[in-house]
């Protein structure tokens, strides 16, 4: 360990030992020597900073509460992670997380300055304290893990408390000695009798670890007697001012009045979500109206609304609500859920996959089209893992999600294991200032990507804002053209997926990716791609079938051709068998002398002609007409001729040889020609199976999501049954107090008041009610803001003063209970009611009903509108005016018969 507390490389090398977990997370595996301390140009190509900003960026990623839990940090961890407040969309107000101000106070124990004293061993001192305290405060956490509430920022006395620590410091006096050199014993006995009782590590086997790593001997009681000095007086201050100040660490309570519910509203790029299930929460906890989104209460744990969509579902309390923006500044952002869960946006999560899967592992280069063939089956199972881990939803828990990349890159490792690729290597030659778009083109082309011309164009001009005119120090090269053709590649292969890209789309990320072409913004849905995929399957049986004809009609034809050519080499056979029979009479019976010619002349015609002597087999099949004076030769399988006499015996023997040649090559022919058929066939049976599994696979999944989205269906269609059932038993009945054993004592008098108080108590929801329904029936009906805005104020005022007129109701019925009397109850107020500005505003514009009230046939203003009949056009009149007048044929003025019926 380094002696010097400002030494750059020991920061950053406790650093690397402190963050490997989420280094481990956020970087590939081929780069984990980082945390060797081996640095290589590839690591800083792929990060695109140096050792120290990467180290800052994880940082920056891990700053989210909880996170020491999620990457599993060592308790005794005392390191620092950037806190981000997070602000309020109606004030100015700043924010952070309850679960961050343990790690504020670690930040502040860990910027204390020891005295030094010209103590050497005084970077160890620190050490030792920094990370007992980390322990403690682990503990605290580990002992009040809740809900990830939030705390105003301004309410924060941390620098008041850093003071009073840097003056307590500065008086510290020796108070601990220790007497056993030999072993820890003494010092963690000491120990254990300041920190709590840890469930996990009951013997604090995290510290003894840590006082073994820190090297000192035991024999050195000076320095353990310091560490002790100072653990022990930071613990009881840190013990002190959690106890005093617990509405800074621990949860909410329920019981609590006056509540106020914060909701956070994660930022994505083209629109702004709330999670219902927190804003649920939360508005049960401020004791918010929360029927207008009960039917949300069914959803799935991650499941959105749009946050203007639900200004107008929530109403009044919209306004009761303070809202927190939480922005999603870069890729995988951790957004803490419930249940000690975390989440991030699906579409991050899928640009990060195959930004990886592009970049970093290279899996889209020199790919064949059985290649892609295999990797868009993998992209459907992996869209069909996305929905049933998001449950439909537009985030996904992080370990599912790390869970199912794991699984991506595993399966796509081995396919190229099973089928390696082409690794052929193009060597090209670019200049260091500047690239050409050509060159762009070459590394997509090497990619298995075919881009046009304009289209990258475009791209370079939108990525890179006009590279021709950089300046000196900023200059493009050879790592930057590559980079730009993995972003195109992954675009390109984003898009070329339909589930992949609904999920995109589902999001709200196809503006903020260029080159990507979103189809379903155009109105595509998935339903089309099938009808177009069942065209093209349909097409393609049609020209296999075709196609399997014309070869059964090519095989016919060539065994029609080889039987007529089998039948006319019979026929010259059998003719040349005649000539020759005649030719040996004619010698058998001319006389001797004469015979030397004619047998010379037989001669030569045999040596002329040695293939017509052969005999032809036929097939089985076949049948030839055949001469009457040779049956022999119609036989299916004839014996091999023997050479007749005085004919060349070598002339012979090379001819029956070349025919013996010629019918096994015919036959190995005929061989080769089934067994290509079959193999073909066999291929083509393969391939009709592999789509038939792959349609039954789409199938199976829509049935699973269309059997879900039934479930959902059916649970908001019983809870809103339910709450149809429920709507006749809102209102309550009357009580009646029965004199019984129990209030035998009151009297009629007192049992009367009591009913009557206790009746008043119970039209407290009807009340409230009818002056809701009310006040958002002129809302909604009204045109004026004015109106609108004096609807609201009435309500709020009626609610207070209603709210008031129970107090002493209840009030009133505690004293009955207790002095059985009613002498001294309290005067009930006036109950609350709406102003008469309210009573002629809602009449005009909810009931439609005119200021002027004058019957114009008895021109008589009308004082009970119970004895009075209203025209369409919201005039009335006295009943029996209308009767008269009607009996005589007259009608309103607005021409309207006047409705008597």
């Amino acid at each position: 360990m380094c002696a010097n507390e400002d030494c750059p490389h020991a920061r950053l090398s406790m650093d690397l030992v402190s963050l490997s977990n989420p280094i481990k997370t956020f970087l590939p595996k081929k780069y984990w020597y980082v945390l060797e301390g081996m640095w290589y140009k590839d690591v800083e190509e792929y990060v695109g900073s140096t050792k120290e900003q990467f180290v800052e960026t994880v940082k920056n990623k891990c700053s989210f509460p909880g996170s020491h839990a999620y990457f599993d940090f060592k308790m005794t961890e005392p390191i620092e992670l950037p806190l981000n407040s997070i602000s309020s969309l109606t004030d100015d107000n700043e924010y952070i997380y309850k679960r961050n101000v343990l790690n504020l106070l670690q930040r502040i124990v860990n910027n204390l300055r020891f005295r030094q004293e010209k103590y050497i061993l005084f970077r160890y001192l620190k050490f030792v304290v920094t990370s007992t305290v980390a322990y403690f405060l682990r503990l605290i956490e580990l002992h009040h893990q809740g809900t990830f509430e939030f705390i105003l920022e301004s309410e924060l006395h941390l620098s008041h408390f850093y003071n009073h620590l840097k003056n307590k410091i500065e008086n510290l006096q020796p108070t601990h000695q220790l007497t056993d050199k030999g072993s820890y014993n003494e010092i963690m006995k000491k120990l254990k009798e300041v920190l709590p009782s840890n469930p996990r590590d009951p013997n604090f086997k995290c510290i003894f670890k840590l006082l073994k790593t820190c090297g000192i001997p035991t024999t050195n009681l000076e320095f353990y007697e310091k560490c002790l000095d100072w653990i022990v007086l930071l613990i009881e201050e840190l013990k002190n001012f959690v106890d005093s100040h617990p509405e800074m660490f621990f949860p909410r309570d329920p019981n609590q009045e006056n509540i106020i519910a914060t909701v956070r509203v994660v930022n994505l790029p083209n629109q702004k979500l709330v999670l219902v299930h927190e804003l649920l929460n939360e508005m049960k906890l401020a004791k918010l109206d929360t029927t207008r989104i009960e039917d949300k209460a069914n959803m799935p744990l991650l499941w959105t609304e749009d946050f203007e969509a639900l200004r107008e579902t929530i109403g009044e309390d919209f306004e009761k609500i303070t809202f927190l923006i939480c922005p999603v500044d870069e890729t995988l952002t951790f957004i803490p859920s419930f249940k000690e869960m975390f989440c991030f946006p699906t579409g991050d999560f899928l640009v990060y996959i195959i930004g990886e899967m592009s970049s970093t592992h290279g899996y889209f280069r020199n790919l064949n089209e059985s290649h892609w063939k295999m990797i868009s089956l993998l992209f459907d199972k992996l869209a069909n893992k996305i929905e049933v881990e998001s449950e439909g939803c537009k985030f996904i828990e992080t370990k599912s999600a790390f869970k199912i990349q794991e699984w991506m890159f595993n399966e796509m490792e081995k396919i190229f294991v099973r089928h390696p690729k082409n690794t052929k290597d193009i060597s090209r030659s670019m200049r260091d200032d500047c690239f050409k778009t050509r060159d762009l083109i070459w590394e997509l082309k090497e990619l298995g990507i075919a881009e046009s011309f304009p289209t990258v164009l475009n791209f370079v001009n939108t990525e890179f804002s006009n590279p021709h005119k950089l300046e000196k120090f900023n200059r493009l090269t050879e790592g930057d053209v590559k980079r730009a053709a993995e972003s195109i590649a992954g675009n390109c292969v984003l898009r070329k997926y339909k589930k992949i890209m609904k999920i995109f789309h589902r999001g709200g990320y196809c503006d903020e990716v260029i080159m990507l072409n979103c189809d379903f913004c155009k109105g595509y849905t998935l339903q089309e791609d099938d009808e177009f995929s069942n065209r093209t399957k349909t097409k393609t049986g049609k020209k296999k079938e075709k196609k399997r004809q014309t070869e059964k009609k090519n095989i016919a034809k060539e065994e029609r051709t080889d039987v007529e050519g089998a039948a006319h080499n019979l026929q010259n056979a059998q003719v040349a068998l005649e000539d020759l029979t005649q030719i040996a009479a004619q010698i058998l019976d001319a006389p001797h002398v004469s015979n030397a010619p004619e047998v010379n002349v037989g001669e030569e015609q045999m040596n002329q002609n040695p293939v017509e002597q052969q005999v032809v087999e036929l097939p089985p099949a076949l049948d030839v007409p055949q001469a009457n004076n040779a049956p022999e030769v119609a036989q299916s399988t004839v014996p091999k001729p023997e050479p007749v006499p005085g004919s060349c015996m070598k002339c012979f023997r090379t001819s029956q040889f070349c025919e013996d040649a010629k019918t096994k090559l015919r036959e190995e022919q005929i061989k080769n020609k089934a067994l290509r058929k079959q193999v073909r066939q066999g291929a083509e049976r393969e391939a009709e199976k592999d789509a038939e599994i792959h349609e039954l696979k789409e199938k199976l999944a829509a049935l699973e999501a269309s059997i879900q989205a039934n479930a959902v269906e059916n649970s908001q269609q019983s809870a809103s049954d339910s709450e149809k059932e429920d709507h006749d038993e809102n209102d309550p009945p009357l009580r009646f107090l029965a004199p019984t054993n129990k209030n035998s004592q009151f009297s009629d008098e007192v049992r009367n008041k009591f009913n009557e108080l206790l009746n008043l108590k119970d039209t407290q929801y009807t009340v409230e009610r009818e002056a809701i329904r009310r006040a958002n029936e002129v809302v909604k009906e009204a045109n004026d803001n004015g109106n609108k805005q004096m609807a609201r104020l009435e309500l709020r005022c009626i609610q207070q003063k209603y709210t008031e007129y129970i107090k002493v109701v209840d009030y009133n019925l505690s004293l009955i209970r207790e002095h059985k009397s009613v002498d001294n109850l309290k005067p009930l107020p006036e109950i609350p009611r709406f102003s008469e500005n309210f009573e002629e505003i809602y009449q005009v514009v909810v009931m439609k009903e005119l200021k002027d009230k004058t019957c114009l046939f008895c021109c008589m203003e009308i004082e009970d509108l119970r004895e009075s009949i209203k025209c369409g056009c919201s005039r009335r009149y006295h009943r029996h005016c209308a009767w008269d007048v009607d009996a005589k044929g007259f009608k309103c003025l607005c021409t309207r018969k006047l409705p008597l019926d």
